[in-house]
């Protein structure tokens, strides 16, 4: 199912960035070692890719890291990796 999901996951869209270039995410409320290595195994590196999330996106996202559903939105990554671009 997640392999699935995966494919659902536009990284055109969200940015290749982490290509180049790394954020510490763990500066992102809500992001601590683990969920920041499990995002970095599945190509998110930076804060620009945070702050570019849909809700589909959140889903997606939410199933492929293992994490507590509606946590991303409670803790507003996107907002607060725009405030730390």
């Amino acid at each position: 199912m997640k392999t699935t999901w995966a494919v659902l996951l536009v990284f055109l869209i969200w940015g290749l960035f982490g290509l180049w270039f790394y954020d510490f995410l763990g500066a992102i409320h809500g992001i601590g070692p683990y969920i920041e290595e499990r995002l970095n195994e599945i190509g998110i590196y930076d804060f620009e890719q945070i702050s570019r999330l849909s809700i589909q996106d959140i889903r997606v996202l939410t199933d492929l890291i293992d994490f507590f559903p509606g946590r991303i939105e409670q803790d507003n990554w996107m907002a607060q990796a725009i405030a730390l671009k």
